[in-house]
């Protein structure tokens, strides 16, 4: 191994032996960058790697393009797409585009999320500025597939640890009383229907709007989630839902009192909520047109219409849902995904919990069955 400088072109050459035993050198304008080559190369020589091409050429917007290019419907929904793309364009490639993918270096990253402002000059905030980061993460994570780097320097710091910086759980969920969301849903007009149906089902706003008549069976009080609507650059995508995997809610009778007048008459392909001229509900429309005003009107504190989910999920544990009910009904992918979210909510009931075990547990009897049986008394064991 040595880093040495050439004389006829001037430019510093590492040489490396890979596990093969053949020798492998490189040329670099900077003694930095021909010693950080070397040390890349001495690691993957340890884990038995040949070592990697240098290709000085791809600019990380080159990388990025390839990247982008790649994802497909089948694996992202076209709104993630979507969102990558104009996080790439927005905050990542005006600051990184130039930037060789070898020549991003830890520090310099931390820094830039530390610091990183919109279109105001303001700082922006640490959700926005995390969801950034991941993008460029991830373009990073293309340059290292392609063997452009070694570590991705957006995920790890120069002693090789993990520091991508983390946006906490959230804990400032919004829940509705039920009083509150009949006021909200009594404000929204023509749309109240709509607004009283997210509050009690907890569908995604994109999962509401592409319901067809269909999807309700009204003897039976369910309703089959199977898809979404994703809106990107105006235009209306049907795709799975977010899980990928369709789900049956049994609705409350006040929900499918509420909407029976939606279903009566219809064909079965009509959408079930449409605006007042028949036509698709757009979320940005909906919410400067209707969710706004009738937030303000109801008198409430700024609201999002995410919020709506939040609402049904506290309403159905206030109702004594427990946590797998609770997951089922909002299409989580695990028990533990609902825990994270609500975990809070659960926590607050488990005084009425104790309560109900009380009377299980009252004067020593143990109801199973329709039974009662008396609980033996405990031996104590000498130690």
């Amino acid at each position: 191994m040595s880093v040495q400088k050439r004389a006829d072109t001037g430019k510093w050459q590492a040489r490396v032996f890979g596990p093969d035993g053949r020798r492998y050198s490189r040329s670099f304008r900077t003694k930095a960058d021909a010693q950080r080559w070397e040390r890349e190369q001495v690691i993957r020589a340890e884990k038995g790697e040949s070592p990697v091409a240098h290709r000085g050429g791809d600019t990380l917007t080159a990388v990025a393009e390839k990247w982008l290019t790649s994802l497909t419907d089948d694996s992202h929904r076209p709104k993630t797409i979507d969102g990558y793309r104009r996080l790439w364009k927005g905050l990542v490639e005006p600051t990184w585009g130039g930037h060789k993918p070898r020549n991003i270096q830890a520090d310099q990253v931390r820094s830039w999320f530390s610091t990183m402002t919109g279109h105001t000059g303001k700082v922006l905030s640490l959700s926005r500025r995390k969801q950034a980061l991941q993008v460029l993460a991830m373009i990073l994570d293309e340059a290292m597939r392609e063997g452009l780097i070694l570590r991705n320097p957006a995920r790890t710091d120069a002693l090789g640890r993990i520091k991508t910086p983390t946006v906490p759980t959230a804990t400032g969920h919004r829940y509705l009383t039920a009083l509150e969301l009949r006021s909200l849903s009594a404000c929204a007009g023509d749309h109240g229907d709509l607004v009283f149906f997210l509050g009690t089902t907890g569908l995604r706003f994109g999962e509401a709007t592409a319901l067809t008549v269909a999807d309700v069976d009204v003897s039976k009080r369910t309703l089959t989630v199977s898809k979404s609507v994703s809106e990107v650059d105006g235009r209306r995508l049907i795709t799975a839902p977010k899980s990928g995997k369709t789900r049956t809610l049994v609705l409350p009778q006040a929900t499918l009192t509420r909407i029976s007048h939606l279903i009566e008459g219809r064909d079965t392909t009509d959408l079930l909520f449409t605006t007042r001229t028949g036509s698709p509900i757009l979320h940005g429309n909906f919410y400067n047109r209707v969710w706004r005003p009738a937030v303000t009107t109801a008198g409430l504190n700024p609201l999002r219409i995410h919020d709506l989910r939040h609402t049904a999920a506290s309403l159905a544990v206030a109702s004594g849902a427990n946590v797998k009910a609770v997951q089922a009904m909002l299409g989580h992918a695990s028990a533990a995904m609902t825990l994270d979210r609500y975990a809070g909510l659960f926590t607050d009931h488990l005084e009425a919990v104790a309560d109900r075990m009380d009377v299980v547990l009252a004067d020593g009897e143990w109801h199973e069955s329709g039974t009662e049986s008396k609980i033996a008394p405990i031996k104590r064991i000498a130690l």
